[in-house]
């Protein structure tokens, strides 16, 4: 069942928690006349584990341990197959320096939209909204609203052969999410590949490993040899999809040990296995110094997207939002369509 909130500017859409959808398995055969009639078995009488078949084959102790590009492509297989998804990462449990935020993505195919709700301790909450493709094909727009705002500087729509986003991306990337230390939303665009291929790391190796009682599979990364002494370790879990269910990093910034970890909590949507919740942590010599609950909400995933969301009309602007377009100048939006501004004045021609 799917709730409906309305919440200032976004419509949240709250999932229940989906029954667990493990693959059912047969138990391992046994010579117990008595397991095979039903009966119990007398006092004293031996009796042999059974145990799913799920769970022996992925984890083989004796096998030869996966190496770091076979467990990365397990763990992007089934989520490379999502090209069209909506999800909320909440992000409002915040602590130390880490910034409370909301954040509302949509992606079908070359079309984004990124909705990003933030400043909950101020009176006026900071928005801005990235969109590719809106108002119109081959265009993109761009609005925030701060605290204080200069509406003549307010929104902006351009071609998107002139869009510039030198800090990242504007698409959260679903094949990576939960696998990183970083929060879920990161603006840097360090995917997973970014960490695992840096020519610094002098030592990497799988190491196997158990995850609240399930086996699982440890990528370990280090540098001893560096000043900073960096080291990352990912662990996946093979009777989940391989999906990354904690992440650390330390190393050494002049003197403070810092670590970085996240740590999350799956559900299966779509038969793929997500994060539904990611505790990320920052602590400095011990001591926590951030830290962000973020609780993933997937919407919809591999279904058709409303076009209605890439649209002015879709994007609850504020009417009177000036909107500075590359042809017609500034216009205003007066919650139906853009429509001309007469109080704004253009500026001066160069040169007087």
């Amino acid at each position: 069942m799917v709730e409906l909130e309305r919440s200032g500017f976004y419509l949240w859409h709250r999932l229940s928690s989906p029954r667990s959808q493990d693959t059912g398995s047969k138990a391992c055969a046994t010579n117990n006349p008595s397991a095979e009639s039903g009966t119990h078995s007398p006092r004293g009488a031996k009796m042999k584990l059974l145990l799913p078949i799920s769970f022996l084959i992925p984890f083989a102790p004796d096998g030869p341990v996966p190496t770091i590009p076979h467990l990365l492509a397990k763990l992007r297989a089934p989520r490379e197959e999502i090209t069209r998804y909506e999800l909320v990462i909440d992000a409002r449990t915040a602590q130390g320096n880490a910034r409370a935020h909301i954040h509302h993505v949509w992606l079908d195919g070359p079309r984004v939209r990124e909705d990003r709700l933030d400043n909950f301790a101020g009176k006026v909450s900071r928005r801005r909204v990235d969109c590719t493709h809106g108002p119109n094909l081959g265009e993109f727009f761009t609005v925030a609203y701060d605290p204080q705002p200069d509406f003549s500087k307010l929104a902006i729509i351009r071609p998107l052969t002139d869009r510039q986003k030198v800090n990242g991306e504007w698409r959260i990337r679903i094949e990576d999410l939960g696998a990183t230390h970083e929060e879920l939303v990161n603006l840097a665009a360090r995917d997973l590949d970014w960490y695992v291929n840096r020519p610094e790391w002098a030592e990497r190796k799988v190491v196997r490993a158990r995850w609240k009682g399930m086996p699982a599979y440890t990528i370990v990364l280090s540098a001893p040899a560096m000043k900073t002494k960096p080291t990352l370790e990912v662990t996946l879990l093979p009777q989940r999809g391989y999906a990354a269910v904690s992440a650390r990093h330390t190393w050494n910034r002049e003197g403070e040990a810092v670590v970085e970890t996240t740590e999350s909590e799956l559900m299966r949507a779509a038969g793929i296995w997500l994060p539904a919740t990611c505790v990320y942590r920052e602590e400095v010599n011990g001591k926590q110094t951030g830290g962000l609950t973020q609780k993933v909400q997937f919407v919809s995933l591999n279904k058709p997207i409303d076009a209605k969301a890439f649209t002015l009309e879709g994007m609850d602007l504020i009417p009177g939002t000036l909107v500075s377009t590359r042809n017609a100048g500034i216009r205003k939006w007066n919650g139906k369509q853009l429509v001309e501004a007469p109080e704004v004045q253009p500026p001066p021609a160069r040169g007087k």
